[in-house]
């Protein structure tokens, strides 16, 4: 038997040359109105030169029909259509209008990108024009993705359901907000656990501080979204808490101690404003649609991905009026964002030729599918579809005197209580302006192997019959609430998504939930923790079969399944620490599919946040620049640096994935001639070393310069932790006195940049050289002669530039 310990856990801890012919325009958007987004189409297709291309476009000079599309309003945010005859230049194609897909939308739009934005379903709330509009509501513009309490609507009551991804055996949503849109609203701002080492995130990714601030300056959560500031059907919070107190929770404001998150409960938390649904599409979708150099197109499918070896050069869609066959053409320095979900991405990079072998094979048997693969030889080996995990829940029914189960939510689509109708037509408030959930808590347990486990609670009125564990219906349901466990941060259990046939849907192909001896014994321990007080609650019955239920959690099934899908292009598996699919050079994927383990609570928060910090990773990344290294020219003892006698010759390196120019690649053996510069700074000159590559810092480059030289090799005397770039070559530097001109060679030296908050800053180094202290470093070599000789720089401090690497010394034998 596992034996489970309590743990006191505070949580702080193509070139298109070779893929697409020139006739692929290269223009500035077409300006668009006050009132309604131009869309591109094309007079002309792309031509091809690869296989891909050529069976996509069976007449490649042919023109394009144009078809008016549905986008977003700059002003009203309302769909509208229109054409544009020309052949649009994007610099981001963004698959998916999820949480992931607005926030990198909006963030590559604002920092100037022109960005286009698909999305497979139709529009939501009625910003973007939803028009599900529920029978009592008829007159209004409000959706039942508007209206809170609509929630339960969605699923299995009277309500349209049109906007379920028909191909995924999960219930996603394929509409604009994707999750976001459908979920019970409740977002919990992230715990630093939920971007730890330990939950499997590099270590650059682990401040998440900055990017969730952002993020909530812009979606900030409420825990009473009533605009009367009241809350309603509080009967659950107060048998909650009764339960809870003897346990030894302690009442908190849940999001103002996001890293608080064992014996601790509160009232539950949402991004809803105004007594509506908030989320990302009322606060990122609408700045990002009044700019115009974004595109947002509903109701298009991406099929998969043109490859020319690793760079996308292309998407193939079922919206001609995109294209020829759909097919959209990816320009040269153009990149292409995944953000369909954790089912919607991996469909995608199997139909491309990126995934484990055994699928990709069912693909190529798919004859819809398998034209649009790459050549086999260009089949991209990663784990898609592995590390996938949900929380697995179970619920447990209970009945209280005191409890208005709001019927159970049954008639909320038809007819709700007519005065709630009331009450929330006139200025939105009460009962409708939230959603079931009314309280929540979190209790944490160290199991055997170790590791400690998350169990988060959700109390609501009313209960699933299908997942009650119930032993019979015979009880007052009007009384009747639900509190789901979920297991949570530290559940090891994983699964796998994928396909079981050449013509079936993405679905789960090895079963997340609970597959391990520990997470199982943890969640019927968080079952005994909680139902322990049951009895000192008067009339407090519990209707659950613990029976049933602990027969399930021993032969799990897909009915502990929570919707909170996570892993399945994991970060450090499938995509590196700037979110690049590894082996290709301009796809990257931006959604939950990315999180490699379970949050701490519901994933939309750290989604966001995460999204935030992959824009900004995405805006930096590979945007190329003359790196430059300078020299001070100024006198050093008798002698000074003669940059027209001076190189250095490549001799490895190592560039953060992604961030190295395909058109100025480094070469064993390229040599970087010193260039004499007029200094901005000061009264000499300079002589420079230029490096050209992108500044995106990585823990794989500090790797190799850690290896490369010792702590004490370096002008910092201490080991890197992360770098843009290094070098490491041959330095010769031309010495100059009054009387002579020696010409110096010095072995295993290494240039690097790193960063320091907004600033970029040069290391160096040398393999037997010496670190002297105040950023100093003697290095060692030999004259033209091979007499030996010996410098003295400094890098920084004493006044020096960040960029600079000053001789202070000259040791010669002559």
């Amino acid at each position: 038997m596992v034996v489970i310990k309590r743990a006191l856990a505070v949580l702080v801890t193509v070139s298109t040359s070779a893929a697409l012919s020139q006739s692929v325009s290269q223009i500035t958007p077409p300006s668009i109105t006050s009132t309604s987004m131009n869309v591109f189409s094309s007079t002309s297709s792309p031509k091809a030169s690869v296989s891909t291309l050529s069976k996509v476009l069976s007449s490649p000079e042919s023109s394009l029909s144009l078809m008016s599309l549905s986008t977003v309003s700059t002003a009203s945010t309302a769909f509208s259509s229109s054409t544009c005859k020309c052949q649009p230049s994007y610099d981001y194609i963004v698959v998916g209008a999820g949480p992931g897909g607005l926030v990198t939308a909006d963030r590559l739009s604002e920092a100037g990108k022109n960005v286009l934005l698909l999305e497979r379903g139709g529009p939501s709330t009625a910003q973007t024009g939803g028009t599900d509009v529920p029978p009592w509501a008829q007159g209004t513009n409000l959706t039942l993705f508007d209206i809170p309490g609509e929630f339960p609507a969605m699923f299995g009551s009277s309500g349209p359901t049109n906007w379920f991804c028909n191909d995924i055996d999960s219930m996603a949503g394929c509409l604009v907000g994707g999750g976001s849109a459908i979920d019970a609203g409740l977002y919990w701002y992230p715990a630093d656990s939920d971007f730890a080492n330990a939950s499997g995130w590099p270590k650059s990714w682990t401040n998440h501080t900055p990017f969730t601030q952002m993020l909530t300056q812009r979606l900030p959560s409420s825990d009473t979204t009533s605009p009367d500031g009241l809350r309603y059907l509080e009967q659950v919070y107060n048998i909650t808490s009764a339960v809870l107190h003897p346990n030894g929770f302690s009442n908190i404001s849940i999001n103002s101690n996001p890293n608080m998150k064992d014996l601790v409960f509160g009232f539950s938390d949402f991004n809803f404003q105004e007594g509506r649904r908030w989320g990302p599409v009322a606060t990122y979708l609408q700045t990002a649609s009044q700019r115009r150099n974004f595109r947002m197109v509903t109701h298009t499918m991406v099929t998969a991905l043109a490859r020319n070896g690793s760079t996308i050069v292309g998407v193939h869609t079922n919206n001609t009026a995109l294209g020829g066959n759909g097919f959209i053409p990816v320009g040269p320095d153009a990149r292409v964002v995944l953000s369909a979900g954790v089912f919607g991405n991996t469909r995608i990079l199997f139909q491309s030729g990126i995934g484990p072998s055994d699928m990709i094979a069912l693909v190529q048997n798919n004859a819809e599918a398998a034209p649009l693969l790459p050549l086999v030889s260009d089949f991209i080996d990663l784990p898609v579809g592995m590390n996938v995990q949900d929380n697995p829940s179970v619920d447990l029914v209970i009945t209280h005197p005191s409890i208005d189960s709001y019927d159970n939510w049954a008639d909320i689509w038809q007819s709700p209580r007519p005065a709630d109708v009331s009450q929330y037509l006139e200025n939105q408030s009460g009962v409708l302006a939230m959603s079931p959930p009314k309280a929540n808590f979190w209790l944490a347990f160290e199991s055997g192997d170790n590791i400690t486990r998350f169990v988060q609670g959700t109390v609501r009125p009313g209960f699933n019959s299908s997942k009650g564990f119930l032993a019979n219906a015979n009880f007052n349901v009007s009384q009747a609430f639900t509190i789901t466990l979920s297991l949570s941060t530290g559940a090891v259990s994983k699964g796998r998504v994928g396909l079981t046939s050449p013509t079936s849907d993405i679905s789960v192909i090895a079963n997340p939930w609970l597959n391990n001896a520990d997470d199982k014994q943890a969640i019927l321990i968080a079952v005994a923790e909680i139902t322990r007080t049951f009895p000192l609650v008067p009339n407090l019955s519990l209707k659950t079969d613990l029976t049933l239920l602990k027969n399930l959690v021993g032969n799990p099934t897909a009915i502990l399944g929570s919707n909170n899908w996570v892993g399945s292009c994991s970060v450090g598996q499938v995509v590196d620490e700037n979110t690049l699919v590894k082996n290709t050079t301009n796809l990257f994927v931006v959604d939950a599919s990315i999180i490699p383990s379970l949050t701490v609570g519901n994933p939309l928060g750290a989604i966001m946040s995460a999204a935030e910090q992959a824009s900004s990773k995405l805006i930096a990344f590979a945007t190329f620049h003359d790196n430059n290294v300078f020299f001070p020219i100024k006198l050093a003892g008798d002698f000074v640096i003669v940059p027209s006698g001076s190189q250095f010759t490549v001799q490895d390196w190592s560039i953060t994935n992604g961030q190295t120019d395909p058109k100025n690649m480094p070469f064993v053996g390229q040599i970087l001639s010193m260039q004499n510069i007029v200094s901005d700074k000061f009264s000499f000159n300079e002589g420079t070393f230029t490096f050209h590559c992108g500044r995106s810092k990585s823990g794989a480059v500090a790797d190799f310069w850690n290896n490369n030289f010792k702590s004490s090799e370096s002008t910092f005397g201490h080991g890197a932790g992360e770098l843009n770039f290094a070098f490491k070559g041959t330095l010769q530097l031309q010495l100059k006195s009054s009387d002579q001109i020696v010409a110096t060679t010095f072995q295993n030296v290494g240039f690097a940049q790193g960063q320091s908050g907004a600033t970029n800053n040069w290391w160096f180094g040398q393999a037997g050289g010496q670190h002297r202290g105040g950023d100093q470093l003697q290095i060692f070599g030999v004259d033209g002669s091979n007499n030996p000789v010996s410098l003295i720089f400094q890098r920084g401090g004493g006044g020096n530039d960040v960029n600079e690497i000053t001789l202070l010394q000259a040791n010669l034998s002559t």
